[in-house]
């Protein structure tokens, strides 16, 4: 165990990086290892968001700039846009969204009116955004 202990504070962080990095260097191998699959995960989210952005522009009926402008939170509206969907291709793409079969086949699952990720949890629709779409929809109750 002493060997090992030896050969571990042998062991350096390479501090040399080609840009100005501000965040600090850490020190300890596990939380540096936790921080950088933090790191990942908010990678991925942030590519997941920006991927559910681009597939909600191809949704012929609203206008979804305004809509992630104003954000899903049923109390304010972004000006212009309606409560009402007139398409019925849109009426079935949020069908689809909120099924739950649909999302159990992407990993995802409608927990207490949210929708998150299966295994981890991490919530991709709060409760008031998806009540906000079953509002557009007033078939769905």
């Amino acid at each position: 165990m002493k060997y090992v202990d030896l050969r571990r504070s042998g062991q350096a962080v390479d501090n040399h990086s080609k840009g100005t990095s501000t965040e600090p260097v850490i020190e300890d191998e596990s939380l540096r290892a936790y921080v950088q699959l933090l790191r990942q995960e908010r990678n991925q989210a942030v590519a997941a968001r920006a991927r559910i952005e681009a597939g909600l522009r191809t949704i012929p009926g609203i206008k979804v700039d305004e809509l992630i402008r104003a954000g899903l939170n049923g109390s304010k509206h972004a000006p212009g846009l309606s409560t009402k969907i007139a398409s019925p291709a849109l009426l079935k793409v949020i069908l689809h969204l909120l099924d739950p079969a649909r999302l159990t086949a992407c990993g995802l699952e409608l927990y207490k009116d949210r929708i998150r990720h299966a295994l981890t949890h991490n919530v991709l629709l709060e409760k008031g955004e998806v009540a906000e779409l079953r509002a557009l929809i007033p078939s769905v109750s």
